[in-house]
């Protein structure tokens, strides 16, 4: 690789800066039904770079189910040999909702020559565009020996809805071969160490509402006599989880939930002895924290489940008592935890609770929004091997083995529809670059080095074996 990695970066990164920029300023939120057209748009874009690079490309689009907003995708083919081993690169195109707090605007994005800042830049559309301009390079220079398929969904953000239909739907249609190997890079550095994930907390997302009545009533007529519905929503909730033990209180939840020992709990420490954790708070730009060692710290982050509350609705201004409350909650899993069998737990809970508050004409509904399960991948074989040399190359640092507090929808379908291919889950983002907060940004030092990770470690993986599952 030597200079020529040196010299494609020089000539392509102010191409890589406006097509980031076209890309950010594309809103393609899945959560909201009023950006539905942009998660085409944003598919439409990518194909257009992507074909410019040598791809034959295929846009997907379906209704899903009556349950599912629109979803859309991409698969894009290099092939270079027909001999030649197949690898799959994911990356997902859709963002999370703008939010407040932004310094400027979110979906306008200011580029400065270190970095970008909008919605989208390091979750997950500067990655992709790393991983696309690897794979360019190695295309130019002639150095591209594997067959390289893109995969780009638009629903990840909302739980990868509809990812089995289009992963199904590409099969079906001899669009998607395959694969000896899956990559990934929607992962985050630790401080200054890469970063290779061996597993990521699977996720329950459910919606809460407790109706009282018809319409809101004076909290100085009806005080005391009406039930406030944002009170019970909030003392059933709070049921869920003790502050104190730092543990979820539904009965049945820890079904699944495995003991961190052997390798990974030597893992963990390994991590541990060398992680930098009042950095690491301050890179997620965290307030309030919970009193705890960097082991516990750690621990508690990758390998165990969560409970939080999110976003009540209902409240109204001055002191009227509403007629209906509702919130989101949500519940990382981890292990084996099921996530319809949490959601059968966590209602039956409810469901109990407010029975024993014995209240009159009170309706409690539960309704779950998503579900995917944790995902657990190896970390002894020769594609993470590769990944940790190909880190060493690129980013001037081995890789730590670390766990991953966050959730990637696909990753359960990958590994059912290709069980003999391994997932290797590469960090190209940071920490400190913002992930689903204000101001996200994605430092272009840290693009050029993810290119030269992935096309370093395109070439390691050329001779490798097909694994058997």
């Amino acid at each position: 690789m030597g200079e020529n990695i040196d010299d494609y970066l020089k000539d392509a990164m102010p191409e890589f800066r406006q097509q980031l920029a076209r890309l950010v300023a594309i809103p393609s939120s899945s959560q909201e039904p009023e950006h539905v057209g942009d998660l085409l748009r944003i598919v439409q874009e990518t194909a257009s770079i992507a074909r410019g690079y040598g791809f034959t490309t295929h846009i997907l689009q379906s209704k899903g189910d009556p349950s599912e907003n629109f979803v859309a995708g991409l698969v894009a083919t290099l092939q270079v040999d027909p001999n030649a081993p197949w690898i799959i690169v994911y990356n997902h195109l859709d963002v999370q909702p703008e939010g407040e707090g932004w310094l400027t605007k979110a979906f306008l994005p200011a580029v400065t020559d270190e970095k970008i800042v909008g919605r989208g830049a390091t979750d997950d559309k500067g990655p992709m565009l790393t991983t696309l301009h690897a794979v360019n390079y190695l295309r130019a220079a002639g150095k591209l020996k594997v067959n390289v398929a893109l995969v780009h969904e638009t629903k990840e953000e909302a739980g990868s809805t509809g990812f089995d239909k289009l992963i199904q739907e590409s099969i079906d249609q001899q669009l998607l071969p395959t694969p000896h190997s899956i990559l990934v890079c929607d992962t985050v550095f630790q401080g200054d160490n890469p970063a290779i994930s061996s597993s990521l907390r699977g996720l329950l997302a459910a919606e809460v509402t407790v109706t009282t009545g018809t319409q809101a009533i004076h909290s100085g007529l009806g005080g005391g006599i009406a039930v406030n519905p944002m009170n019970v929503l909030t003392t059933v909730l709070a049921s869920c989880y003790n502050m104190a033990t730092r543990k979820v209180n539904i009965p049945t939840f820890y079904d699944g939930v495995p003991r961190i020992e052997g390798e990974a709990k030597l893992n963990l420490q390994k991590v541990a002895d060398g992680f930098d954790l009042e950095r690491y708070k301050r890179d997620l730009r965290a307030g309030a924290c919970y009193r705890q060692s960097t082991l516990d710290a750690l621990r508690r982050n990758w390998f165990e489940p969560t409970f939080e509350i999110h976003n009540y609705k209902g409240g109204l201004e001055g002191t009227k008592i509403p007629p209906m409350a509702s919130a989101q909650v949500t519940m990382r899993l981890v292990g084996q935890q099921d996530p319809d069998a949490v959601f059968a737990y966590f209602e039956r809970h409810l469901h109990h609770y407010l029975a024993q508050l014995d209240l009159l004409n009170v309706k409690l509904d539960v309704k779950k929004v998503k579900g995917s399960r944790a995902v657990s991948v190896a970390i002894d074989n020769p594609y993470v091997l590769a990944a940790a040399d190909a880190c060493e190359v690129g980013f001037g640092r081995k890789p730590v083995y670390d766990g991953c507090g966050g959730t990637i929808g696909a990753l359960p379908v990958f590994q059912e529809r290709f069980p003999q291919a391994p997932i290797v889950l590469l960090a190209i983002s940071r920490v400190d670059d913002g992930y689903h907060a204000p101001n996200e940004e994605f430092k272009f030092s840290q693009a050029e080095k993810g290119v030269k990770v992935i096309s370093d470690y395109l070439q390691r993986i050329a001779t490798l074996p097909k694994l058997q599952p």
